[in-house]
């Protein structure tokens, strides 16, 4: 299959799909394919009031039980002048 089919199939499933959850995994999932990863992760940003946050959303690895929870780290643009 080449790779271009590969990817526009990848594409119809990830629109496909509604439920956001199963789309990361989805997505985080594909990508080590493509990559032949053996492990990755997945973080947003993501913007409130209380300013931008980078959210850890997932993480998979085929070598490692990793045991993962989702947490949230606050975005300081002053700490990197």
């Amino acid at each position: 299959m080449n790779s271009w089919k590969t990817l526009h199939e990848m594409a119809l499933g990830f629109y496909a799909e509604r439920n956001t959850n199963l789309l990361f995994e989805k997505i985080l999932t594909s990508g080590r394919e493509i990559t032949a990863a053996d492990a990755g992760s997945l973080y947003l940003v993501e913007e409130s009031r209380g300013g931008r946050h980078l959210v850890f959303k997932l993480t998979q690895s085929d070598s490692f039980s990793i045991p993962f929870r989702q947490f949230t780290f606050p975005i300081c643009p002053r700490r990197f002048k």
